[in-house]
């Protein structure tokens, strides 16, 4: 007899390819070995789905034969990579110059399968999403699976005075990975900003078709103290040009700018005074 799979209705024609989709089977009980490949752009559920079918024909007459016509069922779930990052970014403030501080931030699998990531410069190119070639079989188990994992892991990526680590790797799904970020002040007083993107494999081209952006700022500061802003210095009291310190009495909490002097004012013996100043 003869077979062919026939696939009538969307999404089943879309997404299915049956190699060989037709064929002859000789009598005697022989088997035909048939791949079905399942191949689709968009999130899917199928349950017991019975939209293809395999047809029977008489190969002398060529009639179909109606008795032999049989559904096949299929069950199949796609879903895209799902991932939360948490915080969306990293403000270290300012730092002495010549100095360094970790922040770290987590990379959380939300969705149903591994996914794989790597971290670039926002205007750098994302690596290419096309799997590297299978290695040869070899013994081990979930050992050797592990060791794989271990090499696709790691990687520093530097941006400007920020460096990022790892810089790729794999997450089991409802897993986390920590991902720290060092940042090392300069030798002057200046600001950093820089923006990475995360890629995570097989996510949905809707979420974040350019990678998720994540800001780094931060500050290298030389210390200093401030002598001549006299208004912050004494916000709380009062300043003015020029002192009058006569012997009759004495201004009450006041700075003067021509003399350098701050004045207290007149108090009893004994008296404790006391003034804050920036």
């Amino acid at each position: 007899v003869g077979f062919r799979f026939i696939m009538r209705k969307y999404p089943v024609r879309d997404i299915l390819t049956i190699s060989p989709a037709e064929g002859t089977l000789p009598p005697g009980g022989s088997r035909e070995a048939v791949e079905v490949v399942l191949k689709t752009e968009h999130e899917l559920t199928l349950t017991s789905n019975t939209d293809l079918r395999v047809q029977f024909t008489e190969i002398l007459t060529g009639e179909v034969l109606q008795d032999l016509v049989m559904p096949v069922k299929l069950s199949a779930h796609a879903v895209f990579s799902r991932y939360a990052v948490v915080p969306r970014g990293i403000n270290f403030g300012p730092l002495v110059y010549d100095s360094q501080k970790e922040r770290t931030f987590d990379l959380t699998n939300t969705g149903e399968f591994e996914f794989k990531f790597s971290l670039r410069h926002m205007d750098d190119e994302p690596a290419s999403d096309k799997p590297p070639p299978p290695p040869p079989p070899t013994k081990g188990g979930k050992g050797a699976a592990a060791a794989a994992n271990a090499k696709e892991t790691g990687g520093v990526v530097n941006l400007e005075n920020f460096a990022v680590s790892p810089a790729r790797g794999v997450v089991e799904p409802g897993g986390t990975t920590t991902i720290t970020v060092r940042f090392s002040a300069g030798a002057s007083a200046q600001s950093f900003s820089q923006t990475m993107a995360i890629d995570v494999a097989d996510r949905s081209p809707d979420d974040d078709p350019l990678g998720l952006l994540y800001e780094l700022l931060a500050e290298s500061c030389i210390p200093g103290v401030a002598t001549t802003d006299y208004a912050q210095i004494f916000e709380e009291q009062a300043v003015v040009s020029r002192g009058d310190f006569g012997v009759t009495g004495l201004p009450q909490n006041i700075f003067a700018e021509e003399e350098k002097v701050f004045c207290f004012g007149s108090h009893m013996v004994g008296q404790e005074v006391t003034e804050r100043f920036k």
